[in-house]
């Protein structure tokens, strides 16, 4: 599985670069940059297994996605080797920087086979994050279901609406700082509260 992984990120880099020749600027174009876009009606079941994760900063173990409810999830695995998801990083950050508040979470999700591994930390901190936020790496003892759910290619990120039901599959790299990244995620938040 991990030779798949291998094999597929450059061909997403690359997929990535001929679609994103300009900054999406809306919803439509911010989608159509993704080598793959899933959509659920969001009365659909949620699909995806309940997790442990473990804090890359602090250790501290969080429950995915209980302990996230009531609020819209961005949840974007990762992983260290993978150069599009290192390269979507930052963009992933500005994000966070924009949007981040009462009803929005970003969360990144390392599938690295050594979670311990200092190299995560790093390239979370050399992309602009600081420990306040949530990035885990998956216990490595409940790895093994979350292949289902991702596929075979890095990065694949979900959007979770605040009933805790999948909204998005997104598979490839993107710009999450784009116009339109901040169009779809605008408009899965409440607003009026």
């Amino acid at each position: 599985m991990v030779l798949a992984l291998v094999t597929l990120c450059p061909l997403l880099s690359a997929n990535a670069a001929t679609k994103a020749t300009a900054t999406p600027q809306t919803k439509a174009d911010f989608l159509a940059q993704f080598a793959a876009v899933h959509t659920y009606d969001t009365e659909a079941p949620r699909g995806a297994a309940p997790a442990d994760l473990v804090g890359v900063f602090d250790g501290q173990s969080a429950s995915f996605p209980a302990d996230f409810k009531g609020r819209i999830l961005l949840v974007n695995f990762w992983a260290t080797w993978c150069a599009p998801c290192v390269t979507e990083l930052p963009t992933l950050q500005a994000l966070q920087q924009a949007r981040q508040g009462d009803h929005f979470t970003l969360m990144t999700l390392s599938t690295d086979v050594n979670p311990k591994s200092d190299k995560i930390r790093q390239l979370l901190e050399k992309s602009g994050f600081s420990a306040d936020g949530p990035h885990y790496v998956l216990n490595p003892d409940d790895q093994t279901g979350w292949g289902h759910y991702i596929g075979l290619a890095l990065p694949t990120t979900f959007i979770i609406g605040a009933d805790g039901r999948v909204l998005y599959k997104l598979t490839g790299a993107a710009d999450w700082a784009s116009p339109g990244a901040l169009d779809l995620i605008d408009g899965l938040i409440p607003t009026g509260d």
